[in-house]
């Protein structure tokens, strides 16, 4: 996936021993060891997980891939809920568990209903996302209670050139088919992809990181500012008209509340530990971004 191709890159050039975990056959990453599992199977060779010190776990079928029908919602769950708790009972078994799991989860967890919230002192929500994201937080605290420190990285929108949300929306504003979704007024709580990076390596170097942490920079914005500066920063014109809320949720069903809604989300731990962010405002993000392409 993106966050983990980013991991795997990044910890092999500062010189880390990997292995990496994979439905994908025949997988080459590098020097890393490519071991093929199938967690709805149990299938996994154990010399992969012998001698780990750590675990870096990026399970779950992609959110917004298609509508949430009753099927795709039990694929969401069970890519999730299941298989952590599987891979949480195989490390348990070990005769040596490792000494941290840092485990991807999503700000999904305080639902989308658009009201401003911190990981130190807001509830979890009440829709589907949000139910969902606090079982799958959950199923690692046989780790804690272990004595394993268990690292919960709530992402929101992760900022690339090459994957993600930011392609998607930049194409089409290059062909002249950028537009507002809805009102514009929901907010986009982003990360760009270099701070996810530095994160993810900070909280499994320091080992004052534990529990949950909101990975989004300081400076939510609303989709209205977020297209019309990736507009100004590229020079490219938004020359459609919005397009209405009724035609998202028709064509995208419960899943256009990914579009529609959104969540102002602070940061308020993560800047705690006295982590810095390369990119803390949204334009600095953006023009680092276009001037990749």
């Amino acid at each position: 996936g993106h966050v983990g191709g980013l991991l795997c890159r990044y910890w092999m050039e500062k010189g880390h021993s990997l292995a990496l975990l994979t439905r994908q056959k025949d997988l080459a990453v590098g020097d890393a060891s490519v071991y093929h599992w199938a967690p709805s199977k149990g299938l996994l060779d154990d010399s992969a997980l012998k001698n780990a010190t750590a675990v870096v776990h990026l399970c779950g079928s992609p959110v917004a891939a298609r509508r949430w029908t009753r099927t795709q919602r039990q694929l969401l769950w069970r890519s999730r809920v299941d298989t952590t708790r599987w891979l949480v009972a195989r490390l348990l078994a070990l005769p040596k568990p490792p000494r941290i799991m840092i485990a991807a989860s999503a700000i999904g967890y305080y639902g989308l209903s658009g009201e401003a919230v911190d990981e130190a002192t807001s509830a979890v929500g009440e829709d589907f996302l949000a139910q969902l994201t606090a079982r799958w937080e959950e199923e690692a605290r046989p780790l804690t209670d272990a004595g394993v420190r268990v690292v919960h990285m709530r992402l929101g929108v992760v900022i690339g050139k090459e994957k993600g949300l930011f392609p998607k929306i930049y194409q089409p504003l290059r062909w002249g088919l950028g537009a507002v979704l809805g009102s514009g007024r929901q907010w986009i709580s982003w990360i760009h992809e270099k701070d996810v990076v530095a994160a993810f390596d900070t909280a499994l170097q320091s080992k004052t990181w534990t529990g949950a942490y909101n990975l989004v920079a300081p400076e939510a914005v609303t989709y209205h500012t977020f297209l019309h500066t990736i507009a100004a920063v590229s020079g490219h014109r938004i020359r459609l008209p919005s397009v209405p809320a009724w035609v998202l949720r028709t064509a995208l069903g419960a899943r256009s509340a990914l579009a529609l809604k959104g969540k102002k989300v602070r940061p308020t731990r993560t800047l705690k530990t006295g982590f810095s962010f390369k990119y803390p405002t949204w334009e600095a993000a953006c023009k680092q971004v276009i001037q990749a392409h």
